[in-house]
């Protein structure tokens, strides 16, 4: 359970998360994890099929996601659910912060 108070739409995606995380495919998946977020406004436990709509833009992101579980900025929990961690919210927050908000 996170206890961070950001929420996805205080990331700004602009030109993405370019910089943030390790690899550009981490960065990618990670711009595709925000978005997905944004859309149910709130940072929610998702799977890898919940991502698909998004990775067809970016074919790339999926190995991205591996790279952020490696990192430690994903946790994998039952039955492939995958979450953010906190680390991931203010990395994202602290590199890209929305500046109206």
């Amino acid at each position: 359970m996170l206890t961070v108070q950001i929420l996805p739409e205080h990331i700004l995606l602009t030109e993405g998360l370019r910089g943030t995380f390790p690899g550009w495919e981490g960065n990618l998946a990670a711009t595709v994890i925000v978005t997905y977020c944004m859309s149910k406004q709130a940072w929610v436990p998702f799977t890898m099929g919940d991502l698909t709509e998004w990775m067809k833009l970016f074919s790339s992101a999926q190995d991205g996601i591996y790279i952020l579980l490696g990192y430690g900025y994903l946790t994998e929990g039952k039955g492939g659910q995958l979450q953010v961690t906190e680390d991931f919210v203010r990395l994202c927050y602290q590199k890209h912060p929305h500046p109206r908000l």
